[in-house]
């Protein structure tokens, strides 16, 4: 109390209140109408801020797929200025492997067909008796034409390929059939002749005298008796035919390259 004041100012000044500065900071103004006090240089927040988006929102465009992944063949090429090529798939790249692997194989059997008759005799048998008639009967059915002969090569073509169905059919039996022993005894004892008459064919192309040159049968057998009367022709058929019997039972690595090739091609089920 100050000395000299008047009694009601000093009674006042004692019932006020504490200064609200002193209570609660020089900022505070609990009956202005603004609010806290802030510098006239202080940017204010949104009062009201709108509600962040959602990335699982229906109105929310879901981000664009990456073109450089892989299966997306329609993704825009940024460097061809077009669509860039569709990518290859495993099972894509399975069957390019397979087309290349029937090819490969068809040439293989192709160039070693020889090998193939006397190997399989029963269904190269029955595949050579069904184009034989095939073919004869074909020919009486259409008539030929002297000029291009076009209904002969027809014929011939459709009887090849009768054949061919024969033998796949006959080389499933022969697959069931290898599964005893007696049949493939009996089949590796047919197996030999044929070897040793294929390589007295080849003696015969090397000579110039073709074994099939003539259809009669008496000369066939006299140019077989002729080369089993040489002696170098003998040793040479005998050889060959001693190493075919070694390779046919302990060559694994041959026979298993022989029966991948007849699987490639369908002729064995793998």
């Amino acid at each position: 109390m100050q000395v000299g004041a008047p009694p009601s100012l000093s009674i006042a000044r004692a019932c006020a209140p504490a200064k609200t500065e002193d209570r609660v900071g020089s900022n505070y103004y609990p009956w202005g109408p603004h609010g806290e006090r802030v510098s006239p240089f202080e940017v204010k927040p949104n009062p009201t801020p709108s509600t962040p988006q959602q990335f699982g929102s229906s109105d929310f465009a879901q981000p664009a797929a990456n073109p450089y992944a892989a299966g997306n063949p329609y993704a825009a090429n940024p460097y061809a200025g077009g669509y860039a090529a569709p990518s290859m798939t495993a099972s894509d790249a399975a069957g390019i492997a397979r087309l290349g692997n029937f090819i490969v194989s068809a040439v293989v059997l192709g160039f070693f067909w020889q090998f193939f008759v006397c190997l399989y005799p029963l269904p190269a048998l029955l595949g050579g008796i069904t184009a034989i008639y095939s073919a004869g009967f074909l020919v009486k059915m259409f008539p030929r034409d002297p000029v291009f002969l076009s209904s002969t090569f027809f014929c011939v073509l459709a009887a090849y390929a009768a054949g061919i169905a024969v033998v796949y059919v006959a080389m499933r039996i022969e697959q069931r059939l290898a599964r005893y022993t007696a049949y493939r005894i009996a089949r590796h004892i047919v197996r030999l002749p044929l070897l040793g008459l294929m390589a007295i064919f080849a003696i015969e192309r090397a000579s110039g005298i073709p074994m099939l040159s003539s259809v009669d049968l008496s000369v066939f057998g006299a140019n077989i008796a002729r080369i089993l009367r040489t002696p170098d022709y003998l040793i040479a058929v005998f050889v060959f035919v001693v190493i075919m019997h070694v390779i046919l039972w302990k060559a694994d690595f041959l026979r298993a390259f022989w029966h991948r090739r007849l699987a490639a091609v369908g002729l064995m089920k793998s």
